[in-house]
């Protein structure tokens, strides 16, 4: 049961890291680079933003997945069952009100779902870019992907 809570929580905490690796690389490498390479690079920068926001969405559903493996796995150990007769509604219910463990993973699973609705949101959008609120003369040089 341990090996199995410490392999989720890597990958849990793996593509939690991804995703703030892939928000800090638009925000602090790719975006300053292609504003030095003037509007030529725009196109070039929409589509690498859009695969990077895609990437981000990803991120997200298998931090998410993780998250709920985690909750059923950390069900099992608290309440001592196996897993397959560990998700009750009483136990889980009593375990995510009634424990720091609980709060802290509804507050996760909260801010993660919000991000999800952020991330869909700006998949709607007609510009990828428009998450980091672009100036209109910048959302000329972008292109539709």
């Amino acid at each position: 049961m341990m090996a199995l809570t410490i392999g989720i929580r890597v990958m849990h905490l793996w593509s939690l890291t991804l995703l703030m690796g892939v928000f800090g690389f638009l925000l602090l490498v790719a975006r300053p680079a292609y504003e030095k390479g003037g509007p030529g690079d725009w196109p070039a920068f929409a589509r690498f933003d859009h695969l990077l926001l895609r990437l981000s969405g990803w991120c997200v559903l298998v931090a998410l997945g993780f998250s709920l493996l985690g909750l059923w796995v950390q069900s099992a150990s608290v309440t001592g069952l196996a897993l397959s007769d560990a998700l009750t509604l009483e136990g889980l219910g009593g375990m995510l009100t009634a424990t720091r463990y609980g709060r802290v993973w509804l507050m996760s699973v909260a801010l993660m779902a919000l991000l999800g609705g952020v991330l869909r949101f700006c998949k709607q959008e007609r510009y990828a870019r428009d998450w980091r609120r672009c100036s209109q003369k910048e959302r000329s040089w972008a292109t539709d992907d």
